[in-house]
């Protein structure tokens, strides 16, 4: 049989090379057959695209095939679009990697093709310029950042857990200004890997995994570590104008030796941040402190969540520290939020959402459940402070206002001009403040003192809902109280 398979082959070599040479004799130049418009060029093009066809073709049918079960359609997963892919082209051919919400990647191993599910249900092929797999791929990954390459528009993919081993390490990229920087530019999928043993230790500001983002970074969990700077420090990223999403912050520990900053996952955000969440306690003595973000200025936070106690000296937020011209939407903060100083002008301004809200910045269909503590000024469960032109809309509130100071309500703890807080909700039997602490005359307020039982019932996710179908009612999650439908969605 080997006979004749090698018989073959040199019979199609032969033939191959005939038919070179009778072009050739024909007149026909080597240039016209293998130039970039060659015939040669053209049938090895066709034949890739058709390969490339036959693969797309295939990811499709697996993912049609892992949505259908038994009981008819069935969510995607990492497991069950494995068990499919493997189907159609061989164990260990092609991986699955799970990305943001519904999104997903598919990387063969044997050639250089990739593909990416995304959210909208599009299926792309993608060229990912560097694969990092291991410590050392990714310490030449910060090298070329830091060497002023920004990897702009292109794909660098995480594929593996990395343990740093609590090594030294450097930021990724630097900032000092928007114009004295070296960024990252492209878009650098986790795929939902881990980084362990994280130990950067800077005497400089603007410290973090990454320093300046201006592209994508995503899917991201940073599980053990500690990062240190003096100002403007978090876990992901310290500056932000692009898009941060579904990156966790687990276990890293977050320290400030200055008095400015930062949050669990972005110290400073002018773009967007999306499904990301923070569940480690930050303990500072730093002003402009949130579990996500320390200041959100001009940007947006969508579907995120703080889950760990935040403690720092005034603005203090579960989600944010400050806003400025910003909007805070469909988030929700569950650990305790403590400001400590007592010598602020005007405030501590502690909120369960955002410590102060700044002018023209809304907090959208969002909640609280932890405790907030103001030492001072302006504590409320959803912002210490609500500033010109504000807005809260379809909020609620059921964490704890300690009594410290004045200007605390479970909703605001004080308002200025042409500010309006609608459609939110508290309850006394809970907390006994009044919905907002200090007002101003020209302050619009809708706020609701209800009972604990209507809160935990189907009239409450009702009123809720009036201007949009975001809430709902999980008996397993928060206690009964209504949860935003991205968490089961």
């Amino acid at each position: 049989m080997m006979y004749f398979k090698n018989k073959t082959g040199i019979t199609l070599i032969a033939l191959v090379i005939t038919i070179v040479v009778l072009l050739i004799l024909a007149g026909i130049s080597i240039s016209t057959l293998t130039g970039d418009n060659g015939i040669l060029t053209k049938s090895i093009n066709a034949k890739e695209k058709t390969l490339d066809a036959e693969d797309k073709e295939k990811i499709q049918i697996a993912i049609s095939e892992a949505q259908i079960s038994n009981n008819g359609y069935q969510k995607l997963t990492e497991e069950n679009l494995q068990k499919e892919i493997d189907e159609q082209f061989g164990t260990g051919i092609v991986r699955v990697y799970p990305n943001e919400k519904n999104a997903f990647s598919f990387i063969f191993q044997n050639k250089e093709s990739n593909y990416r599910l995304e959210k909208d249900g599009t299926l792309n092929k993608i060229d990912i310029t560097l694969k990092i797999n291991n410590v050392e791929d990714f310490r030449n990954f910060m090298n070329e950042v830091n060497s002023g390459n920004t990897f702009q528009d292109q794909y660098v993919y995480l594929l593996e857990n990395i343990d740093l081993e609590n090594q030294e390490w450097d930021v990724i990229g630097s900032y000092t200004d928007d114009t004295t920087n070296n960024a990252f530019s492209g878009i650098f999928e986790g795929n939902n890997r881990t980084i362990n043993g994280l130990n950067i230790n800077k005497n400089q500001d603007f410290v973090g995994l990454f320093a300046y983002n201006t592209g994508i970074i995503r899917d991201i969990i940073l599980e053990s570590g500690s990062i240190t700077g003096q100002a403007r420090v978090a876990g992901i990223l310290s500056v932000n104008a692009g898009l941060i999403e579904n990156c966790h912050n687990k276990g890293v520990t977050i320290n400030f030796t200055g008095n400015l900053g930062g949050g669990g996952i972005c110290a400073r955000s002018t773009g967007e941040i999306t499904y990301c969440s923070n569940s480690k306690e930050i303990n500072c003595n730093a002003s402009y402190v949130g579990g996500i973000v320390g200041a959100l200025n001009y940007g947006q936070m969508i579907n995120c969540y703080n889950s760990g106690n935040i403690i720092g000296s005034n603005d203090i937020g579960g989600l944010a520290g400050g806003t400025h011209d910003a909007q805070i939407i469909s988030c929700y903060n569950l650990g305790n939020i403590t400001g400590t100083d007592k010598n602020s002008e005007n405030g501590t301004y502690v909120g369960g959402i955002s410590g102060v809200s700044g002018a023209n910045s809304k907090i959208i269909n969002c909640y609280n459940s932890g405790k907030i503590k103001s030492e001072y000024l302006n504590g409320g469960g959803i912002t210490g402070q609500l500033l010109s032109s504000s807005e809260i809309i379809n909020c609620y509130n059921i964490g704890v206002i300690e009594n410290q100071g004045t200007a605390l309500g479970n909703i605001a703890g004080s308002t200025y001009s042409e500010s309006k807080i609608s459609n939110s909700y508290f309850s006394k039997e809970i907390c006994n403040l009044e919905g907002v602490g200090i007002t101003n005359d020209t302050t619009s307020i809708e706020v609701f003192n209800k009972t604990i039982s209507y809160m935990k019932s189907n009239d409450f996710i009702t009123d809720l809902n009036k201007d949009e179908d975001v809430f709902a009612i999980d008996n397993n999650l928060n206690n009964g109280y209504p949860i935003l439908k991205w968490q089961i969605d």
